[in-house]
């Protein structure tokens, strides 16, 4: 597995410095990440096909650490993003992220196995799994009182607009939730463009969402980061 992604790595650069975005590296060290991580991942291969048994350990050490990474990119919304690590059409999902939580722990276990007494960062891929799975967005939208139009308060965005989607140019966010604003049907107000909805909406930044009754009475609104939590804002509608 360690070479298979070193070769991935290797063999496609530029897609690699592409996925290194998704975990917040731009410029220069987004260029030249490929060179480290390619490095690391065939030191474990060799490390664990060779080397001693706390290879293994530190291979589950290594992994437990990727699969934070993932966690917080499924956190910041980009989970449809590529993550690099077997080549560019990968996407840190919550699969993938299951899928590194249980080879970590099997190296964590066969490391146990066969090094008798833990040393001291056997319990690092039991803690990383622990943090990953605590660490998750809510799945509801982010909604305080002063942002945004009043719930309840009446706001006119144009005839038969049921769901706002608030959007910037410069959000990446943004242009990840536009998939799923299509799939609902929502209208989607630019902040260069539609400023005057913006405006009217008391928009606090990008992305938040507002929806809207047939008479464009304010259901439920707030910040969406995620697919789900611009979803959760439609679901307010058969319980309003």
């Amino acid at each position: 597995m360690f070479l298979t992604a070193a070769g991935f790595k290797l063999a496609d650069r530029t897609a690699t410095a592409l996925a290194a975005g998704t975990f917040g590296l731009s410029g220069r060290p987004a260029r030249w990440i490929w060179l480290p991580f390619a490095a690391l991942e065939a030191t474990l291969a060799a490390g664990v096909l060779f080397g001693p048994p706390q290879a293994a350990l530190v291979a589950a050490a290594v992994l437990g650490l990727f699969m934070l990474a993932q966690a917080a990119a499924i956190a910041a919304g980009r989970s449809s993003a590529p993550c690099g690590c077997f080549g560019a059409r990968r996407s840190p999902t919550r699969p993938f992220r299951a899928r590194t939580a249980l080879l970590a722990t099997t190296a964590a276990v066969l490391g146990l196995a066969f090094a008798g007494p833990a040393p001291w960062l056997a319990p690092a891929p039991a803690l990383a799994c622990v943090f990953a799975v605590r660490v998750r967005r809510p799945s509801g939208a982010l909604e305080m009182a002063s942002e945004g139009p009043p719930l309840g308060a009446q706001l006119a965005l144009g005839d038969g607009v049921r769901l706002a989607l608030f959007t910037s140019d410069s959000c990446r966010l943004c242009h990840a939730l536009l998939p799923q604003a299509q799939r609902l049907r929502a209208a989607v107000f630019d902040e260069a463009t539609d400023a005057a909805a913006w405006s009217a909406a008391d928009v606090p930044g990008a992305p938040f969402a507002v929806a809207l009754d047939p008479a464009g009475i304010v259901l439920a609104k707030g910040t969406v980061n995620t697919r789900r939590q611009l979803t959760s804002v439609v679901n307010v509608w058969p319980h309003r």
